[in-house]
């Protein structure tokens, strides 16, 4: 892969995570924010999400939650979301089926997440969907290209 194709996709990722980032602030005004849950309290609302920190695609996957970091760090700079800070929790799923189920799971009954939030790829998306909705955990904006998320 050429040097201007990587600036390209780095681009890409981080420019998809502002937008992304954007898109979560509009469930601001969702009613359902305005009682506590999972992930949410009146100070955090706690979201996840599943990144290949290291593995094959740990080029793209750091880069991405550089971006994520940084938007959802100006968020919070800005007085969060209706007052509540964003946290997000994130895991490495190396870009690995299994370990991408594993971060499912514990995203969802450990660290008790709102919603899954911009995971990184579909290395698995029939194996971690069944997980999602079995606990009814939504998952925004995934990046990826699995044709299930799309339709």
């Amino acid at each position: 892969m050429t040097m201007t194709m990587t600036k390209n996709l780095t681009r890409r990722a981080l420019a998809r995570s502002a937008i992304t980032a954007a898109a979560l602030l509009s469930l601001g005004n969702a009613p359902a924010l305005a009682q506590q849950g999972p992930g949410v309290t009146d100070k955090e609302i706690k979201l996840g999400t599943w990144i290949p920190l290291t593995g094959p695609f740990a080029a793209y996957g750091v880069p991405y939650r550089a971006g994520l970091d940084a938007y959802i760090n100006m968020v919070n700079d800005k007085g969060g979301i209706k007052g509540r800070k964003i946290t997000l929790v994130v895991e490495d799923n190396a870009y690995n089926p299994q370990r991408t189920v594993a971060a499912a799971r514990k995203l969802i009954s450990r660290d008790e997440v709102l919603a899954i939030a911009m995971p990184f790829g579909n290395v698995s998306a029939s194996a971690f969907d069944y997980v999602l909705s079995e606990a009814k955990v939504p998952m925004v904006n995934p990046w990826g290209s699995s044709l299930d998320w799309y339709t």
